[in-house]
């Protein structure tokens, strides 16, 4: 009787570990699943920012005052804004 008393012991014990264990595991993959939708939601973001930029490229010119080249740049870019999104405007040479 006494062996057969010790076999229930162990048997709970081993299945309070396994439930222990399993509730480790949904926390596990309720923190993957977290994490995957913050990772696309990332990705989803970047792409939607660089499927609306627009630049605006300048050389800066020797002297220029940094408020003028500013100005220059931000204009170019604007008009990159004006034609379409996802645009590079460049001043030509």
């Amino acid at each position: 009787m006494k062996d057969r008393s010790k076999t229930k012991q162990a048997l709970s014990q081993e299945l309070a570990s396994l439930r222990q264990r399993n509730e480790e595991l949904e926390k596990s993959e309720a923190a993957r699943k977290k994490l995957e939708e913050t990772l696309y939601e990332s990705v989803r973001k970047y792409k939607e920012l660089f499927e609306r930029m627009s630049i605006g490229l300048a050389q800066y010119k020797p002297q220029e005052d940094m408020k003028a080249f500013v100005h220059r740049v931000d204009q170019l870019m604007y008009q990159g804004k004006k034609n379409g999104k996802d645009r590079v405007c460049s001043e030509s040479y």
